[in-house]
């Protein structure tokens, strides 16, 4: 396996840094939803309100009055600033999907069906793949980075589920191109994200055509990210 120059590998960690720059999209923030009620629900949150009132001994009576118009005063006017949707709305809604034409429906199919259109395995995908480039088994687990004892476990195992790092490792070192990797990876259950940047360094080596784990590792550690098997 030739060893990647020095020359050439500031060349890919630059060209990498920009790919990073150019497509990476981070997660958004999540946002806590608004919570939305109708009267039904009002009602039986003001009825538990005056039951807290109620229950507590230490105010008057009085006292106890006028914090319950006050709560439910406030709580009403809340009520009147947010859509309503739960309810007779909810009710509505799901009448509405009920009695939607027959095309929008999915059909219910049966376990048979489901099991008869399941693909090959991710494993199965493995050594169609070894066969289909011409490749021994041992030149794959060795460029794997994979020992020999865990690639005859996969090969036992029909319904072998790898370990992302392991399936990416494999995807390397069957030289695969961007469509098949995802397809390969796909199979394991797996994708690639714009949001992650260990998959982006994935990609851009691999749309490089470099493959040599070694190399991919060393620019894994440059950015911080998991390294390869």
């Amino acid at each position: 396996m030739r060893k990647t120059s020095k020359k050439r590998m500031q060349e890919l960690l630059q060209g990498l840094q920009i790919y990073i720059d150019e497509h990476f999209i981070p997660l958004p923030t999540p946002v806590a939803p608004s919570v939305r009620i109708d009267d039904e629900a009002a009602d039986s949150i003001e009825e538990n309100a005056s039951f807290r009132i109620e229950e507590d001994a230490s105010v008057s009576i009085k006292e106890k009055a006028s914090l319950k118009n006050n709560r439910i005063a406030g709580f009403r006017e809340a009520v009147k600033q947010e859509p309503r949707f739960f309810g007779a709305a909810g009710a509505k809604a799901s009448l509405s999907e009920t009695n939607a034409p027959a095309d929008r429906r999915k059909a219910k199919r049966s376990l048979d069906d489901l099991i008869s259109n399941v693909a090959q395995t991710w494993q199965q995908s493995l050594f169609r793949l070894i066969d289909e480039k011409g490749y021994t088994d041992s030149e794959v687990y060795k460029r794997a980075n994979v020992d020999r004892k865990l690639f005859s476990k996969i090969r036992s195992n029909p319904d072998y589920k790898p370990k992302k790092n392991t399936a990416v490792a494999f995807a390397l070192a069957l030289k695969l191109n961007l469509d098949e990797v995802k397809d390969f990876l796909g199979r394991a259950g797996y994708a690639l994200s714009p949001s992650s940047r260990f998959d982006l360094i994935i990609e851009y080596f691999v749309e490089e055509e470099v493959y040599d784990i070694y190399t991919i590792n060393l620019a894994l550690f440059e950015h911080d990210q998991p390294l390869l098997e």
